[in-house]
């Protein structure tokens, strides 16, 4: 099966001498955004970051993981990743072939899904918004229909107010619990649960922006790990 450029093993960097030096590679990303093409990149993620952020209630919301054959790899690319600019211990963990077990499914969940309160805001805001969103675009359809004549509106506005509106809010609200699901993470969650199955060890890491999430990739990268990352 064809593997996604994320996931491509990279040659020669399996030795535990190779992990990345994270100020190195908070250096390389500064560098990056000082070019004018790299600020507008900037610019434009961190408004999707803000827009994002106000739809969901976790504070991360990309989740990115480095597979590794043993458990020393792994230990040590955590311990670098932890030390990357703006990082804090809880947001790299390590999970081994004995946590894909069911005797150990939840302390498996709560390392891929910590944020459990989180999770229940995000259920709230995305439905509230996408309802209200779908309420809203309800009823600029009806008013189009309407002030145009459309006759099945004009010979019967409350009816057709109701099920325009109803329906849009209905779609709005199928589309809030799409997004609360997140089918991203639950891929991403089935790869790992295989690999740890596979005797292999997986560093999660739950950056809080796209610069820890650029560095992140890059240490477990540069730590010759496979790389698997959520939307």
């Amino acid at each position: 099966m064809a593997r996604s450029p994320d996931r491509v093993l990279q040659p020669g960097l399996n030795d535990l001498g190779s992990v990345a030096n994270p100020a190195a590679n908070s250096r390389k990303i500064v560098m990056a955004e000082k070019s004018p093409f790299g600020i507008a990149v900037l610019i434009r993620r961190t408004a999707v970051e803000y827009l994002l952020k106000g739809l969901f209630g976790e504070k991360s919301l990309t989740k990115v993981v480095g597979l590794f054959p043993d458990k020393g790899k792994a230990d040590a690319a955590a311990a670098s990743v932890r030390k990357a600019p703006g990082m804090v211990a809880g947001q790299a963990r390590v999970l081994g072939p004995q946590d894909a077990n069911l005797s150990r499914r939840e302390f498996f969940g709560r390392t891929m899904e910590p944020e459990q309160r989180g999770i229940f805001k995000t259920l709230l805001i995305s439905h509230g918004i996408t309802g209200l969103a779908g309420a809203i675009a309800g009823l600029l359809l009806f008013a189009w229909l309407y002030r145009s004549g459309q006759p099945m509106v004009a010979s019967s506005p409350l009816l057709a107010f109701i099920a325009i509106v109803g329906f849009a809010i209905t779609f709005g609200l199928l589309l809030g619990g799409l997004i609360a699901l997140r089918p991203d993470h639950v891929w991403l969650i089935a790869a790992v649960r295989s690999a740890l199955k596979e005797s292999r060890w997986a560093v999660i890491v739950h950056p809080l922006d796209a610069s820890q999430t650029d560095a992140a990739k890059g240490i477990l990268r540069d730590s010759g790990a496979e790389i698997l990352k959520s939307l």
